[in-house]
């Protein structure tokens, strides 16, 4: 007898009407600053902010590669942040990183779709090449169902760049509540347990679709 795995909610909210100037705006507004993450956070020096909508693809390979933009997609914004440790470092990476994003489609359809096809790839590939000399290794993405949430997955990995030293835990939980998905990943080079940096994550996650479903009303 097969154990049914975890499911996760069918709500399907009505689309929003949004011009590209309107989903940036909301973007913007959703995706966390640094003080949203804790007092010690800051902005990261080299790129604080990102708003391209790249398209990333994981290929055969479990290679990603940028390969045109995000079909559906009216405007995205992810924002970089550290905790600085007081030591010299090559691009921020002896200290610990945090991202959110926020990408709002035309559709819930659109955001359904490349939602699912992320998840699949991620289990399709435990192991994946992100470009230059960063890799995620042991990836294991567990689906959640959370009351008033759309649709939400845990994912974990070690993390590794050849250029920063030994692996290191990534947990990134993204979901999706109608025609927007959020995401929020923690680069823990620090001392914070799996279940510390998942809470941190799924609380940040959290912010970010209270935000977005004031914005929705």
């Amino acid at each position: 007898m097969t154990t049914p795995g975890p499911t996760t909610t069918t709500t399907r909210r009505p689309d929003v009407q949004l011009t590209p100037a309107q989903a940036q705006t909301l973007a913007a507004a959703v995706t966390l600053n640094d003080k949203d993450w804790g007092p010690t956070y800051v902005p990261q020096e080299k790129t604080y902010e990102y708003t391209a909508l790249d398209r990333i693809i994981t290929g055969t390979d479990c290679k990603q590669a940028l390969q045109g933009t995000v079909p559906g997609g009216l405007a995205t914004m992810a924002r970089y942040v550290y905790i600085p440790d007081g030591k010299a470092g090559v691009d921020n990476l002896s200290k610990t990183l945090a991202t959110s994003s926020t990408t709002v489609y035309a559709s819930t359809a659109q955001a359904d779709a490349d939602m699912d096809l992320a998840i699949a790839d991620a289990k399709r590939c435990p192991n994946q090449v992100l470009g230059g000399d960063e890799k995620l290794n042991a990836i294991q993405v567990i689906d959640l169902t959370v009351g008033g949430i759309d649709e939400v997955h845990v994912a974990r990995a070690q993390w590794i760049a050849g250029h920063g030293g030994a692996p290191f835990q990534y947990v990134w939980v993204t979901a999706r509540q109608g025609q927007v998905v959020l995401t929020a990943a923690v680069v823990d080079r620090g001392d914070k347990t799996f279940e510390s940096a998942k809470d941190q994550a799924i609380d940040a996650v959290g912010l970010m679709i209270a935000r977005t479903n004031a914005k929705l009303r």
